[in-house]
């Protein structure tokens, strides 16, 4: 595991696994993480249940499967028993963060997912790349504690398919397409906190919002699922936990491809860089660019 933690308002920390198969008791979960803030657990892995009765199929369908995870699907699949690989680390008082790859988690598509945690936000990039050179379909999965989950993107009646098994136990779906690459928006409304996401985003991206089990069927949780369909494809994610009290600061994530790829994210005070040498996410630097000019806050 990787525990990144800074200090900002909401003393937010993150636990990213990328370990080895953890056999009988493992779950195909590799690359997924968790998030606190606040006091609160915000991301949550709801690869668990108050009573694990392993032979019931929702077991092997959500809480084992990768759809019960912060995970990546590819092609409607459910990840391989996997070792993962542990890439990048490191940290500062105010940022943190690690590479890591998901191994041979899928036969056809190498992952790797680049996270970041600042005192105010946590950034994920991920990056999926076939090994047969053909097109595959995405499905990026966040669940977030919360009583609501909303976005700003127009509806449209998309079916969400019957693939992977566990999409079976999502209840309340809605669907929404982004049709000019318009940034994805989804906010989760809890109690005392809320978590603004947002996600660069590409023409004919599609956003399922909808609730899954956490600790049973009836103790739900919403969550996001954006779909997206390529060969090597890139996500950018940014997510903000705010006090109720409060309000946001970032306004905007955005992902430059070429050689030399960047993040880029707009905040009010200023953007920052997220810049990745020869396009690979192992190694990276972090700047600050304000009207005073840049500084280098995080370099591997």
């Amino acid at each position: 595991h990787a525990i990144l933690a800074t200090d900002g308002p909401g003393k937010l920390t993150a636990a990213f696994s990328f370990g080895p198969y953890g056999g009988f008791h493992g779950h195909f979960d590799k690359l997924s993480f968790v998030l606190f803030g606040f006091g609160e657990e915000l991301a949550v892995d709801p690869g668990r249940s108050a009573s694990q009765a392993y032979r019931l199929p929702i077991h092997r369908e959500w809480y084992k499967a990768t759809t019960g995870h912060n995970a990546v699907l590819v092609d409607g699949n459910s990840q391989n028993e996997a070792d993962g690989e542990y890439l990048a680390f490191k940290s500062t008082s105010s940022h943190a963060a690690v590479t890591a790859s998901a191994g041979p988690a899928f036969e056809q598509v190498s992952h790797i997912r680049f996270m970041m945690l600042s005192p105010d936000y946590l950034v994920v990039i991920d990056e999926l790349s076939p090994k047969d050179g053909r097109e595959h379909q995405y499905d990026w999965l966040y669940h977030n504690k919360g009583n609501t989950v909303t976005s700003t993107l127009p509806r449209e009646e998309i079916a969400l398919g019957d693939s992977p098994a566990g999409y079976a136990y999502l209840e309340d779906i809605r669907s929404f397409k982004s049709r000019n690459g318009e940034p994805l928006v989804v906010n989760f409304q809890g109690e005392e906190v809320r978590v603004h996401m947002k996600m660069a985003g590409e023409p004919g991206d599609e956003l399922f919002l909808a609730t899954g089990p956490l600790r049973s069927v009836e103790d739900r949780v919403p969550m996001a699922i954006v779909r997206r369909k390529g060969k090597t494809v890139r996500f950018a994610t940014v997510l903000e936990p705010v006090a109720a009290t409060g309000a946001p600061k970032v306004k905007d994530i955005r992902l430059i491809e070429g050689p030399e790829f960047k993040v880029i994210v707009d905040t009010e005070g200023g953007e920052d860089y997220i810049t990745f040498t020869e396009g690979k996410l192992d190694r990276f630097k972090i700047s600050k660019h304000t009207a005073a000019g840049s500084k280098t806050l995080l370099e591997n």
